[in-house]
């Protein structure tokens, strides 16, 4: 099974950007985020996730005009990832 080197570099970025949130979260009062803040920068984190990734299959990918399952399973889960957090702040409000 390939293991890429864009997946080390996705996933490192990804923890990059969690160990700031947490590192963030001991100077900011998390109590005082809105819940529609918090939507506002999910959506910027996916869209730029989303933007990265297609661009990234466009450059490198075949001429063929098919959805790739890796590609369907990673949008499944970021709208499943969505449903779950609208759903919390829904219940937090």
């Amino acid at each position: 099974m390939a293991k890429p080197k864009g997946s080390g570099f996705f996933a490192t970025f990804c923890g990059v950007i969690f160990a700031c949130a947490f590192v963030g979260s001991f100077f900011i009062d998390v109590q005082q985020l809105t819940p529609e803040r918090i939507m506002r920068t999910w959506f910027l984190f996916i869209a730029a996730i989303l933007i990265g990734w297609g661009w990234n299959r466009i450059r490198t990918g075949s001429q063929e005009w098919t959805v790739g399952q890796d590609t369907i399973n990673f949008v499944i889960s970021l709208v499943g990832a969505t449903i779950a957090l609208l759903a919390f702040l829904k219940g937090s409000g």
